[in-house]
């Protein structure tokens, strides 16, 4: 596997695959190549006159894609809650929302349950977010599963900051009055 440095036009993508197929000894013996849809890649298949067999698995991935525009705002609002809960402190916050009700779910069950799941959060039965990824088979789905599974802790983490919050502006508030205090009269 070699990186082809910049610029990716066809030109260069042709030039690299010449050169792969001498190195490798096979220049006489292509008849076709798979490849993505970008039309650098076939420009430079046309340049070099072999058939050019689009990637299936790409082809797709392209239509699932734009399948999934009809759901983009959903999409976004999701990825962007995901970004949140993927930074380290909310990362961390979520995981121990998960272990608390790992805890809470273990009282409610009978003794050789609860040992299992006790277990269970010993070996840290805990998962993260899922990112989406655009090239990635079936990364949206997998990510929007993982917040299904993940909704119970991301509502109890959504309360936990809900009363951070609303202290934070109560003690910012009562800083106000301190400041002021005919202002509220």
């Amino acid at each position: 596997m070699a990186e082809l440095p910049y610029p990716h036009g066809a030109i260069e993508i042709q030039e690299h695959l010449i050169d792969l197929f001498n190195e490798w000894e096979i220049d006489t013996k292509i008849n076709a190549l798979v490849t993505d849809n970008a039309s650098n890649i076939k420009k430079a298949c046309d340049n070099l006159g072999i058939e050019r067999i689009p990637c299936a698995a790409h082809t797709l991935q392209l239509n699932i894609g734009k399948g999934l525009d009809t759901m983009k705002e959903l999409i976004n609002k999701c990825k962007c809650l995901i970004a949140f809960l993927a930074k380290d402190k909310k990362k961390q916050q979520l995981k121990e929302s998960q272990v608390y009700l790992y805890r809470q779910q273990a009282m409610q069950l009978n003794t050789q349950e609860a040992e299992e799941l006790k277990k269970q959060i010993e070996d840290h039965v805990v998962v993260d977010v899922a990112k989406a990824n655009n090239t990635c088979w079936n990364s949206t789905l997998y990510a929007f599963q993982r917040l299904i599974i993940l909704k119970p802790a991301i509502l109890m983490l959504k309360a936990s900051l809900i009363n951070d919050t609303n202290s934070y502006i109560h003690k910012e508030d009562e800083k106000l009055e301190e400041l002021d205090p005919t202002a509220y009269e």
